[in-house]
């Protein structure tokens, strides 16, 4: 299953999803800086509330558990000055490792009928350089293949394994050839591959 789920991940439609993915990350990373966006999904009497919040660098989701009065959906993007800034760097990068944060605690909401409740909330943050290392992972590993199999082909090699031979001669690379004699395919050396 494991096998399958990563030929499925190296395809090419899967390839360019994640370069396009990690490309609008990329875009988001770049306009946290100077402006913070807050985006909170609905949420009626006793369901947990979702908020997103982007701003320098990272990517904050803090969860409400059993909101006590109802939750709208919002969004809201603004500048901010540069005293809020400092504070997000002192609160978000300066406690945090490389950017990574967890806290479980909770916060005091306004009830149905006026009245303080206090409810658990759970946030994290996630930098926006390590998504971008994460989505763009498979795409660079599939160009850098891409790019020496096209190397090898224009330097008369092997397009698998990088022997010098001349692929016009016709047949089969004599070294993959060895290798698939010497490797009979059993359940336990179906892992091995040539050498890319």
């Amino acid at each position: 299953m494991g096998r399958v789920m990563w030929s499925l991940l190296k395809s090419r439609c899967a390839c360019v999803a994640l370069a396009v993915a990690a490309v609008l990350v990329v875009v988001c990373w770049a306009i946290s800086y100077p402006l913070m966006v807050r985006a909170g999904l609905a949420a009626s009497i006793g369901q947990d509330h979702y908020e997103l919040c982007s701003y320098r660098g990272i990517a904050c989701v803090t969860i409400i558990e059993n909101v006590p009065s109802p939750e709208q959906r919002s969004l809201s993007v603004r500048r901010t000055e540069s005293f809020i800034a400092n504070h997000w760097d002192d609160l978000y990068w300066g406690d945090s490792y490389a950017g990574f944060w967890a806290e479980d605690g909770s916060v005091w909401l306004s009830g149905e009928h006026g009245q303080s409740v206090n409810v658990r909330c759970i946030s994290f943050a996630v930098p926006y350089w390590m998504v971008t290392a994460l989505l763009a992972l498979v795409p660079a590993s599939e160009l850098t293949r891409a790019a020496r199999r096209r190397w090898r082909s224009m330097h008369g090699r092997c397009t698998d394994c990088g022997y010098p031979w001349l692929p016009a001669a016709g047949g089969e690379c004599p070294a993959c050839a060895a290798r698939a004699h010497l490797i009979a395919p059993t359940p336990r050396t179906r892992l091995v591959s040539p050498i890319a």
